[in-house]
């Protein structure tokens, strides 16, 4: 099997990411969104809708 090694220098920047990037993957992840992360009206939830707690407890 072949190996690989990665090294990651935090000073070599190509352009700044915008933030908003790092979560549009969630959306395909089936109930991960709609009753998990957001869900309006759950007992853990903030004022927009999101929930605070890291579990999906339902």
């Amino acid at each position: 099997m072949p190996n690989a090694q990665l090294t990651i220098d935090p000073a070599f920047r190509v352009a700044p990411a915008d933030r908003r990037i790092f979560g549009s993957f969630v959306e395909h992840m089936g109930r991960c969104v709609y009753g998990g992360v957001y869900e309006p009206g759950h007992p853990s939830a903030d004022p927009r809708g999101l929930r605070r707690c890291g579990r999906s407890a339902s």
